[in-house]
């Protein structure tokens, strides 16, 4: 059962878009700029409770759905903010092998759980070099940055902010 229900709730945040453009080219005929697109978010994925299993579950789902492309809404792993670096490390090397089961271009956007260090049971000091975004940078790109797909631009942003506080 727990194998089940942890499925479902991975397949829940799996969306499939349609995008058309409502343009017209130079010519009067229709543009053809429309594409399907995935947006998954949450995926919090994490060796335990069955989470590569489901999240397995989700590619599969998406590889048969043939979108163009996946964005992802943050909060691809589980909690590097309060964790030591080896199981942060750990935890972004388990996304990125997985991730590559996907048959199209995916594109990552950070989350609040990518931060690395931010809680002070972590031990990690705000001088260190992977501390907050910077392991998500290193480990899977950019926090911020734009791309085109069919005339369509679409900006992904990191609005996440590491306080003081903790």
């Amino acid at each position: 059962m727990k194998n089940l229900s942890y499925a479902v709730l991975l397949f829940g945040a799996v969306f499939l878009f349609s995008c058309k453009s409502q343009k017209e080219s130079s010519t009067g005929e229709p543009s053809d700029s429309s594409f399907n697109m995935v947006f998954m978010t949450d995926i919090h994925i994490q060796p335990e409770l069955n989470a590569v299993e489901g999240f397995r579950k989700a590619m599969d789902t998406i590889n048969k759905l043939k979108p163009e492309f996946v964005v992802t809404g943050g909060d691809l792993i589980m909690d590097a903010l309060g964790q030591k670096q080896s199981r942060a490390d750990s935890l972004y090397t388990l996304y990125n092998e997985e991730v590559k089961r996907l048959n199209m271009p995916l594109h990552n956007t950070i989350g609040n759980h990518e931060l690395f260090g931010v809680y002070a049971q972590s031990g990690i000091d705000t001088t260190d070099a992977l501390y907050a975004n910077k392991m998500f940078q290193k480990r899977i790109g950019n926090s911020f940055y734009a791309f085109t797909h069919k005339n369509w631009k679409f900006f992904v942003l990191d609005d996440i902010i590491a306080t003081k506080d903790r």
